[in-house]
């Protein structure tokens, strides 16, 4: 009899990382509920397992942790390869809270061919006197068991990643005021500048992580603006330098009830490169912006000089008006 009962208690215990849920932590106050149950080694592909929380952020991932110990199960015996060249971007997914956003890394070469790929794995964490270490150790690559190479294995390009979410309010009680980023063989650094409305990354040095989409002037640094999630831009490309749009465009835009940004800190409000910020207190305007992140929003006309017939004359000429999110340039 006790050998039984301690039979079953076994394979009790077996049991728990199969009930965990499936999804990704979604932050308070997201209507999402996940019911999904049943971990397996296929399944588990799906979840965003390198999403990484560093320590003691308010942010409780427990579907990520039983991936990665599962992963690391099918890994084990899986070639560490170096990281290398890590492109860097700042990113806002919209399962993100305004004030949170997230600091995303990539392998700078994509792989195909018979094999899977780990996402990036790395370590963060805060040191006193202001600064946060990510160090980036590798990636694990496995040969992919199959008898049909042609149809099992992987013909699109892959994309080694990890993504690290932060909350500006975690970072101003902590101070940091630089990110220090290691691969074990390369140091690169990036001051952190907090501002009421945003957040920004400048490069120190690039030698080993790449800063991608580079805002300002003279294109040398990170930018993040969480101050307000309603925030758009409407864009004309196909003005030409001189053409003075920008009343037009207003007018456009206080059909749809949209309010215009003068002036905001880490902003290009000026309008010479045709870019113009309006913020969208409805939201109704913001939920037209499809997945790629713009949208045809109107029409505007301009006048332009045309020789005709009986002499020079202003000849009005549409310009299609775009939609698009701050980050968007078209």
């Amino acid at each position: 009899m006790k050998k039984l009962i301690l039979l079953i208690l076994s394979f009790y215990i077996a049991l728990p990382a199969q009930a965990q849920e499936t999804q990704t932590y979604i932050p308070k106050g997201t209507n999402w509920d996940n019911q999904a149950t049943g971990y397996t080694e296929q399944s588990i592909q799906g979840v965003e397992e390198q999403t990484y929380i560093p320590k003691g952020i308010n942010w409780e991932n427990k579907a990520a942790d039983v991936s990665r110990y599962l992963k690391s199960q099918s890994l084990s015996r899986a070639n560490k390869m170096p990281a290398g060249i890590v492109n860097v971007s700042i990113v806002h997914p919209d399962y993100l809270e305004p004030t949170q956003f997230g600091l995303l890394m990539t392998k700078a070469n994509s792989f195909t061919g018979c094999h899977e790929y780990s996402s990036l794995e790395y370590e963060a964490k805060y040191i006193e006197h202001h600064y946060m270490d990510i160090n980036v150790n590798h990636f694990r690559r496995t040969l992919k068991e199959t008898q049909n190479p042609e149809f099992d294995c992987n013909t699109k390009s892959k994309i080694i990643s990890g993504l690290i979410i932060f909350n500006a309010d975690d970072l101003r009680k902590k101070n940091i005021r630089q990110i220090r980023f290691s691969n074990g063989t390369s140091r690169d650094s990036y001051d952190v500048i907090l501002t009421e409305d945003s957040i920004r990354l400048v490069p120190q040095s690039m030698i080993a992580f790449k800063a991608q989409d580079l805002k300002g002037p003279d294109q040398n640094y990170l930018e993040y603006n969480f101050a307000d999630k309603s925030l758009i831009t409407l864009q004309v490309p196909m003005a030409k330098n001189g053409e003075d749009v920008a009343q037009a465009v207003r007018n456009l835009a206080y059909k749809s009830a949209l309010d215009p940004v003068f002036e905001r800190n880490g902003l290009d409000t000026s309008g010479e490169n045709h870019v113009f910020y309006f913020t969208d207190p409805s939201g109704k305007t913001l939920e037209q912006i499809g997945t790629e992140g713009y949208t045809e929003f109107g029409t505007i006309h301009v006048k332009r000089p045309y020789d005709g017939p009986n002499g020079r004359v202003g000849l009005p000429v549409p310009l299609k008006v775009f939609l698009a999110r701050p980050n968007v340039t078209l």
